[in-house]
């Protein structure tokens, strides 16, 4: 099995909303839950945009966490940790938008840093999201780990 991340969007704008979610291009493999820029309209596409790696303090509403859904094309591997993103892909990748008050969850995986209930999430300049205890300064804060359940961190946006 593999170690990509599961993200759960269970209390999300974007589950009742369909402007929170977009369709994307990304340029290197990723797995779910990591985090994009999303750019400008891909040259052709009327609703593909392109996507960059963030920094540390890439605006909150510049961002989208990638969740697409797991559909595995190899039969053998039926675990959604099997799954990742493939750039080559004809088919573009899923992101949400983050909104204040949205509740995610996500795998260990899918984090940098260990995860507990309490701690911070925040953007770095990278794309998975990292963890810490109090919030780094210039770094943008995403949320902060409200429960564990099921093998998944909750995560609460700020706002």
């Amino acid at each position: 099995m593999a170690d990509y991340a599961v993200i759960t969007r269970e209390k999300m704008a974007s589950e009742y909303d369909g402007t929170k979610r977009v369709s994307l291009k990304i340029n290197e493999d990723l797995q779910n839950g990591s985090v994009v820029v999303v750019g400008d309209l891909v040259s052709g596409k009327r609703e593909v945009f392109a996507t960059t790696k963030p920094t540390a303090s890439t605006k909150l509403t510049d961002i989208a966490i990638l969740t697409t859904p797991e559909v595995i094309a190899d039969e053998r591997k039926k675990n959604l940790s099997d799954f990742t993103n493939k750039a080559a892909s004809l088919l573009p990748a899923t992101g949400d938008y983050l909104t204040a008050k949205d509740i995610f969850s996500l795998t260990a995986e899918g984090f940098d840093g260990t995860p507990a209930v309490g701690n911070i999430v925040e953007l770095q300049a990278d794309y998975k999201l990292k963890v810490v205890s109090s919030a780094t300064a210039g770094s943008t804060s995403i949320g902060k780990i409200v429960d564990f359940a099921n093998g998944k961190y909750a995560v609460k946006v700020i706002g």
